[in-house]
């Protein structure tokens, strides 16, 4: 975060802004409000990836508490400008669908491990050997029985494909029960978009 904050005091935008209008000078003060509201703003981004407006609202409630209207006001200004400066700079990211992997629970089991492979016969009794099986992948998953992909998972292949997922029981041991195999295509890439266009008149 550090070298997002240097390079927010140096934008043109933000380099003309003096104390007249904002009401601050760039001391150590005014370095760790540029901190806060660059963390304040990441975190926007983080929660709304559609580059949405942000919204004064809550800001402006909760400062009300610490700090009079007037400098809540500048403030929320100098976090607009934070914000406006980081999404300006944040590359557009491509819609990726996630998908949903679940299971039932089972009562006397703690975790889960979930494993992932391009070749059905993997999970066969004869070559399965949980996590030691050679071209698997696998992930732990505790206190619940879902997985979102690929947030929870960015190991989980991203090539479209037929994937096979087996998922077991595991105890506080360690022991591991037989899998639950499920088999869908997924894919995590987007498709390449067009290399060129135009408007026109009809």
């Amino acid at each position: 975060m550090g070298n997002l904050v240097e390079n927010f005091e140096k934008n043109l935008t933000t380099a003309g802004i003096g104390e007249s209008e904002w009401g601050l000078s760039k001391n150590k003060e005014s370095k760790l409000k540029d901190l806060k509201h660059l963390e304040l703003a990441n975190e926007w981004l983080k929660r709304n990836g559609n580059g949405s407006q942000l919204n004064p609202l809550n800001y402006l409630m909760e400062c009300e508490f610490f700090e009079p209207g007037e400098s809540a006001l500048k403030n929320w200004r100098h976090l607009e400008l934070a914000y406006e400066w980081l999404r300006s700079t944040r590359k557009i990211t491509p819609l990726i669908l996630k998908r949903r992997i679940w299971w039932e629970p089972v009562q006397e089991a703690p975790s889960y491990v979930v494993y992932v492979s391009q070749d059905r016969s993997i999970f066969y009794p004869e070559n399965f050997r949980w996590r030691a099986t050679d071209g698997i992948i696998s992930k732990v998953v505790n206190g619940k029985t879902e997985l979102i992909l690929p947030d929870e998972w960015p190991e989980f292949p991203k090539e479209l494909r037929t994937y096979y997922i087996g998922i077991t029981t595991q105890d506080d041991l360690g022991n591991e029960s037989d899998p639950l195999i499920l088999e869908g295509i997924f894919k995590f890439l987007p498709p390449t978009p067009p290399l060129n266009g135009g408007i026109e008149y009809l």
